[in-house]
């Protein structure tokens, strides 16, 4: 966050809190590693405020780059609706 303070008060994020429970609820198997990120990504959001928020849904074709998660790619147009909620 230090290079937020020296910017042009535009900040990108790709990322955030909740979105980062949601992926971990389909990258993490144990339900006590799940039930502490949510922990955590909530109290996160309670201190995070946002001027906008830009939700991008996929438009372009799925490449798997050896690092993108299969279940994930199978399932976008679910997946995309489940991110709508957070």
């Amino acid at each position: 966050m230090d290079a937020a303070k020296h910017s042009n008060r535009i900040l990108f994020v790709d990322t955030d809190a909740l979105t980062t429970v949601f992926y971990s609820e389909f990258l993490l198997k144990d339900k006590i590693e799940i039930a502490n990120c949510t922990k955590l990504a909530e109290i996160i959001h309670t201190i995070t405020e946002w001027d906008l928020v830009l939700f991008l849904e996929p438009s372009v074709a799925f490449v798997q780059d050896g690092a993108r998660n299969e279940t994930i790619a199978n399932d976008r147009e679910n997946i995309v609706v489940k991110l709508r909620i957070y």
